[in-house]
């Protein structure tokens, strides 16, 4: 096991911690849930990276950044999801509102899952540090572009719910 193998698996054994912390509190809300839900995509990216910066050979370093994509790629429409629970803005959202939040993310994140390249890599070559695998990333396909649309959008959307809440909490 190299160092980024270790802290990878640290911060995913972290991050179980705190959502099952969370999970044992007491509290039943949709806030909750949500906190839950980022905590555990964060531990299952952390997990599958430990994976990932171990494995022997390419092939199984591409099925580990795969495995990861529902961590990597789901957590940004997660977080951004809490943001808008925190607001209370989703119990204005409809069902079509809720469905249309949610294809993008889906859609994403299956997508990384079954095939590569993923928006985060293109290719995978041996770190030179004798730290496992690192990335190598073009701007050959769609697929970086995508995802950058995707992180900006949802974590742009996200930052403003913060930045509404904060100000609405500012006033009670």
């Amino acid at each position: 096991m190299n160092i980024l193998s270790f802290l990878a698996t640290a911060s995913a054994t972290y991050f179980a911690m705190i959502a099952y912390q969370r999970v044992t509190d007491g509290k039943r809300s949709t806030q909750n849930l949500m906190a839950v839900l980022v905590l555990l995509s964060l531990g299952w990216w952390c997990l599958c990276d430990a994976f990932f910066y171990s494995a022997p050979t390419e092939q199984q370093a591409w099925l580990w950044h795969r495995l990861g994509a529902p961590g990597w790629c789901g957590f940004i429409a997660l977080t951004c999801y809490y943001f808008i629970v925190m607001t209370g803005r989703d119990r204005r959202m409809g069902r079509a509102a809720k469905i249309a939040f949610w294809i993008v993310p889906v859609a994403l994140t299956v997508r990384f899952v079954v095939a590569a390249p993923s928006g985060m890599a293109d290719g995978l070559v041996q770190s030179g540090s004798g730290l496992g695998w690192t990335y190598v990333q073009g701007f050959g396909t769609v697929w970086p572009y995508l995802f950058l649309a995707y992180l900006v959008a949802y974590f742009g959307y996200g930052l403003l719910c913060l930045a509404r809440w904060r100000r609405e909490a500012g006033h009670r």
